[in-house]
């Protein structure tokens, strides 16, 4: 995904644009009024960076409405929102059919309408770059509104067992619910008599439908009863029965409904778990970069499986269940449930944010939820920003270990049209396995943890390699 946007004045006044039909390939629109605008800024400011300008743009409309510097920030968090879109594209395009990549940009692209909203609770002073902040809010609201839209998520547990036919059931048991041999013909049987009795009673309202009743589980039970025995294999209760599809649904939830950890619900929780540990002082803290260095320093000094752990969230994009799985092959015993790894995630973030409190000696039980809240944003921006610095420092190495026909064969490709590559949905090609190879090798033993080589894990490598390819070739400062 070349994004080629390598002046201020063209990243302050163009705007994506999908004109192909395939919905895949993009160009790039200016604003005539935006691009006049921006040259004087420029020429009157020649020294300040973009994101200088960006941050002096959100200051003056939070303060008073200005549709042009409005419009001048929309066009400037333009590139952020395509990143955030493609890490949900190649996240869901398997998942929801004819997902394309306009839909996910065009569902983060309508939060950028008014981009002090999006913004609101970004501070300034901390330092955090405004795009990284950004792509931390839009990567959750890109994947909440395509689901909403394809309104898997508005189904009730059980009315998303009856949107989904038994040949994606196996699948989902098999990937999601690691099953296998007779434990899976026993959930795919259990599944199969729920859509054959449920549906039969006329109750088809799926947003809201409710658990079965015991008339509806007795038949059920007799339809799974009477297919197992002659399976010869063991009969249940209707009890036995709902915990199989009670089962069933946390596999087809975990399919069709990913959980990340990006959710401020996570935030939510973090705050009830320390909202007696800060103080009212932490809101109009000044020394910025002391905080931000204690926050990498505890980072750093976490055990490797905790950096593992953040890694796998701020760069790989992995759900908590990928997540689980990945880790129970170098941990067999420490963590089998989300649940625990979202306990884990916040003890994390947790004694983080203590060691702030310890180090700056402040007082603790004066504080709100709704204080410390720009604290917690600080710290997923602070750990997203030292992550992606750091994995971006692996693949120069990677890089520089090339030899010079496989790094020129990597700019041909970078620098390559990729208008036709993009019609295909898995446009990210892996000729560049070697390098992809190299930085999965390279990051799992800084973490100390086996990464496997699987789709998804290569598609965020290669994802970011493009990141660093756009840096390295292509940026005129």
């Amino acid at each position: 995904m070349r994004i080629t946007r390598n002046s201020t004045v063209n990243k302050f006044s163009t705007f994506v644009f999908f004109p192909d039909e395939n919905n895949q390939f993009f160009c790039w629109q200016t604003d005539l009024l935006l691009k006049r605008n921006i040259e004087k800024i420029v020429a009157e400011k020649k020294k300040q960076s973009c994101e200088k300008i960006a941050r002096s743009f959100l200051s003056s409309i939070l303060n008073k409405h200005d549709k042009i510097k409005q419009n001048h920030l929309s066009a400037y968090l333009q590139e952020t929102c395509l990143w955030s879109a493609r890490i949900i594209y190649e996240r869901l395009y398997l998942t929801l059919k004819l997902l394309t990549l306009e839909e996910c940009f065009s569902s983060g692209n309508l939060a950028l309408i008014q981009p002090e909203k999006l913004l609101k609770n970004y501070q300034v002073k901390y330092g955090t770059k405004i795009t990284t902040y950004a792509q931390t809010r839009l990567n959750t609201i890109i994947k909440d509104t395509v689901y909403r839209n394809r309104q898997w998520k508005l189904l009730s547990d059980w009315g998303l067992l009856t949107k989904i036919g038994i040949k994606r059931a196996e699948s989902i048991l098999t990937i999601q619910g690691g099953l296998k041999d007779n434990k899976l013909q026993e959930c795919l049987l259990a599944w199969q008599c729920y859509l054959d009795n449920y549906q039969t009673c006329g109750i088809r309202k799926n947003k809201v439908l409710s658990e079965p009743n015991s008339t509806h589980l007795q038949l059920m039970v007799q339809q799974y009863n009477l297919q197992i025995k002659q399976l010869n294999q063991t009969q249940i209760t209707p009890d036995e029965l709902k915990q199989k599809l009670k089962f069933c649904i946390e596999m087809a939830r975990l399919a069709t409904n990913p959980i990340t950890v990006m959710y401020e619900e996570n935030d939510h929780s973090l705050i009830e778990a320390n909202s007696d540990n800060y103080i009212d002082d932490l809101a109009i803290e000044k020394e910025s970069q002391e905080i931000k260095n204690i926050i990498i320093n505890s980072f750093q000094n976490q055990e490797s499986i905790n950096q593992a752990i953040l890694y796998f969230i701020f760069s790989l994009n992995l759900t908590q269940g990928e997540i689980i799985t990945i880790i129970n092959q170098s941990y067999p015993d420490f963590i089998k449930q989300q649940y625990q790894l979202s306990r884990k995630i916040n003890s994390i973030k947790k004694s983080i944010i203590d060691e702030i409190i310890k180090i700056k000696n402040l007082p603790k039980n004066q504080t709100s939820a709704k204080e410390i809240k720009p604290l917690i944003s600080l710290l997923d921006a602070c750990i997203q920003e030292y992550i992606e610095d750091d994995i971006f420092t692996l693949i120069d190495q990677c890089y520089k270990n090339l030899n010079s026909e496989q790094q020129k064969y990597l700019e041909q490709q970078y620098f390559k049209e990729t208008k036709n590559s993009n019609k295909n949905k898995n446009s990210f090609n892996h000729n560049n396995e070697i390098i992809i190879d190299n930085v999965r090798k390279k990051l799992a033993n800084k973490l100390n943890i086996f990464i496997p080589k699987i789709s998804m894990i290569d598609n965020n490598i290669n994802m970011q390699i493009q990141k660093f390819c756009e840096n390295y070739f292509n940026r005129i400062n």
